[in-house]
């Protein structure tokens, strides 16, 4: 059973990195999200979620812990494709601890931007503890 808490929903004006991830121009309007996905009550993810507002000018007023933002976003703005990395890295304190893992235990990190209409959408870090995930695909 999944759930979500959301720990932060906020409007900010895209700083240089952020305007160069989203490529945007510096100043420009980004939501920003994080939001602790649970499976039977156990932390499985951390998703933090830079948006560009006007593509999903609705963002803010999602109940995440209803549905998630990829529901809202692939209705707004259809996917048009994405590029990602896996990388293994060790959480800082307040991750380890949103995730209830053990003080040495790496996490596995998808970084990952969408595009939609040519534009980029969103750009998201997801945080998953290395003992209770593993990522599988097929072509």
């Amino acid at each position: 059973q999944h759930s979500a808490q959301v720990l932060l929903l906020e409007c900010l004006n895209a700083d240089a990195e952020m305007s160069a991830v989203m490529e945007v121009e510096p100043g420009a309007p980004l939501f920003h999200s994080r939001i602790l996905h649970l499976e039977n009550d156990v932390p499985l993810q951390l998703e933090e979620r830079w948006v560009n507002a006007p593509l999903a000018p609705d963002y803010l007023q999602q109940d995440f812990t209803r549905s998630t933002p990829n529901a809202y976003l692939t209705a707004v703005a259809p996917l048009e494709r994405a590029a990602y990395s896996i990388e293994a890295r060790q959480p800082d304190r307040e991750t380890t601890r949103l995730l209830a893992m053990s003080a040495h235990e790496p996490c596995l990190l998808l970084i990952r931007r969408t595009w939609s209409r040519g534009q980029v959408v969103t750009a998201a870090r997801l945080w998953h503890p290395g003992s209770r995930h593993q990522f599988t695909g097929q072509l």
